[in-house]
């Protein structure tokens, strides 16, 4: 079982020291060796796509490591830059190899090869998905009827909520 560190929701006081583990049903817990890395951000949310594979979502990027917490490294969302504070992280509902990363501002971000590359931004100008304004991002997908309709919440000058019935091709803002 692994933990997070860090509450970036709790007005200002986050101590995140990063990722806790435990072997024995959560009776005794150690910090993973790697955690060092991550000494000062928030842990937002975390995913694991595989055995030993844990994904996290920062207020400082995004963290993949492939070993159970011996090393970290931060994962570049293409075309976001580094660092970017990620307000929302899941596995997709049919794939675990598939992991979608809301990036504070940009979009919505889909990797297909379990978190080491995020190359896609499912928002685009064209899509009918927000782009002026945008910060935090939260979402949800959908696992009936099928996997390709997500929910999003979105924080521009107001709120509004997004939805996509293609697997975020397309976006509809809905009241």
């Amino acid at each position: 079982v692994y933990a997070g560190t860090g509450n970036d929701f709790n007005n200002g006081f986050g101590k995140g020291i990063g990722v806790y583990v435990s072997t024995d049903d959560g009776d005794t817990w150690t910090l993973t060796p790697g955690s060092a890395f991550l000494n000062g951000l928030n842990i937002i949310r975390m995913v694991s796509p595989a055995p030993n594979t844990l994904v996290l979502a920062t207020n400082g990027g995004l963290y993949r490591t492939t070993d159970g917490g011996m090393n970290f490294v931060q994962i570049v969302p293409t075309g976001a830059g580094a660092g970017n504070y990620i307000s929302d992280l899941h596995l997709d509902t049919a794939s675990a190899s598939t992991i979608y990363a809301a990036v504070y501002g940009p979009g919505i971000w889909e990797s297909t090869d379990g978190g080491a590359t995020f190359p896609t931004n499912l928002w685009t100008g064209a899509n009918g998905a927000p782009t002026a304004g945008v910060k935090f991002i939260s979402f949800t997908q959908s696992t009936s009827p099928n996997n390709l309709i997500f929910w999003a919440s979105v924080q521009t000058a107001g709120y509004g909520m997004y939805r996509s019935t293609d697997g975020g091709a397309n976006w509809v803002n809905i009241a």
